[in-house]
């Protein structure tokens, strides 16, 4: 299989082939990467567990886009009130009261598989190299690899349900002892 970040690899067909129809993604999880001040990184992983609904999955997956998609409606909601000549006094709490209410829905839609998913995360700094963190590090982007490559195999027919399933479970398992030796 080969990997996401190869250079000029394209989802879109070759020109004349037939169109296959793809099955959705599935949602395994996520990794990301931040680096902070002197070049300090840190990658986490987190891998949902194999047995979760697609329903909490893809809650799980959406919560990440709930803080910036929620602030912007929150503020572009509460300048509408306020120039429909609703008092700033009143608007503005209710406005907060809807965004609170929402974000307790959302984590506690969440809750269930956020409990029971793997997350694992490794820090590097330069200021004080590591090579088990830096290896780790390593072994984080290659189960993450391993899981979009696999999405991409199932979504198109190139591994059967069962198997993807197999090798979803032997990540997540990975990953939990990737954090105990490392969280």
């Amino acid at each position: 299989m080969s990997s996401r970040l190869e250079p000029g690899r394209s989802s879109d067909p070759e020109p004349g082939t037939p169109s296959v129809p793809r099955r959705p993604k599935q949602r395994w999880g996520y990794i990301t990467h931040s680096t902070s001040r002197y070049g300090s990184s840190e990658t986490e992983l987190v891998v949902y567990p194999p047995d979760a609904s697609e329903q909490e999955r893809t809650w799980a997956t959406g919560v990440h886009a709930f803080a910036p998609v929620a602030a912007t409606v929150t503020v572009l909601a509460a300048l509408a009130v306020v120039l429909a000549g609703v008092s700033p006094a009143h608007a503005f709490p209710t406005m907060m009261v809807v965004l609170a209410v929402g974000g307790a829905a959302a984590l506690l839609k969440t809750m269930r598989v956020r409990r029971r998913s793997c997350a694992v995360w490794v820090g590097v700094s330069p200021l004080h190299p590591d090579p088990d963190r830096a290896c780790a590090r390593r072994r984080l982007e290659a189960l993450a690899d391993t899981m979009h490559d696999a999405s991409d195999a199932l979504a198109d027919g190139r591994m059967s349900t069962a198997e993807y399933l197999d090798l979803w479970q032997d990540v997540f398992t990975e990953a939990g002892l990737l954090r105990a030796q490392w969280n």
